[in-house]
């Protein structure tokens, strides 16, 4: 069995699905640890899990202070740019050095979506890791766009042709925001540059939480992306990305 590490940002939703999945690959036979924000030690552990704090100690109360990250505007953009300006991109360098103390030694690392540290410390570290998300709208996809709209433009070869400008636009737009402050964390540790540095993480498979991970089309043993989490597609018993009709098949991406 593997010894993993689950690293998380935010709040309640993106802590109490990390809490619940850590509990299950702890009962599988795995050493887990929680690495997230300091203000959920006392959660995590509760829960009897090992946890490691990463980066300030942000809470739930934390966000709520500064309503400018719920703005909607631009389909949500201007509020989730605001977040990392505001509190993640100050701290940044402290998420990396946090998180790499707390993966040495680990065999995995499962990693939120917009977890920017994640990849840096994993690289510095040399510790594989992969991406866990409970929100598919961060998974770049032909069957739906980057924000929610209230047409529909359905699954068809026009619509997928929209989804698909609609993503390089988001991608564009995220290497404005995000590229300087990664690779400005990555030169300081000696690692190379990388275009598109949000999505860097994206251009591999990602794994979501679930019954079973499949690793293309087989069943994958143990661990979830304990062999090869660069191949990983997804897991049953139901297709979590929208627009799939089928289960354990990820939709074309852009």
């Amino acid at each position: 069995m593997g010894r993993v590490v689950l690293a998380t940002m935010g709040s309640w939703g993106d802590i109490f699905p990390v809490i619940g999945l850590a509990k299950g690959l702890t009962e599988a036979g795995h050493d887990v640890r929680v690495a997230a924000s300091p203000a959920y030690d006392e959660l995590v552990q509760g829960e009897g899990l090992q946890f490691s704090g990463i980066g300030p100690a942000l809470g739930f109360s934390d966000y709520a202070r500064d309503p400018k990250i719920l703005s909607g505007r631009l389909g949500g953009f201007v509020g989730f740019s605001h977040l990392f300006r505001r509190f993640i991109f100050p701290a940044l360098d402290r998420y990396v050095d946090d998180l790499a103390a707390s993966i040495r030694g680990a065999d995995l690392l499962l990693a939120h979506p917009a977890l920017i540290a994640a990849p840096v410390a994993a690289e510095h570290v040399g510790v594989r890791w992969a991406t866990i998300s409970v929100f598919p709208g961060l998974i770049p996809t032909a069957y739906a766009p980057p924000a929610p709209t209230r047409v529909s433009l359905g699954s068809g070869r026009a619509g997928r042709a929209i989804h698909r400008a609609a993503w390089r636009v988001a991608r564009f737009n995220m290497a404005r925001l995000f590229d300087a402050e990664i690779n400005r964390a990555r030169r300081r540790l000696g690692l190379a540059a990388v275009s598109n540095s949000f999505f860097y993480a994206r251009r591999l498979r990602p794994a979501v939480p679930g019954d079973g991970v499949t690793d293309g089309d087989r069943p994958a043993r143990g661990l979830a992306a304990e062999r090869h989490p660069h191949r990983l597609r997804h897991l049953g018993p139901r297709q979590l990305v929208p627009g799939s009709r089928r289960s354990g098949r990820v939709p074309p991406r852009p």
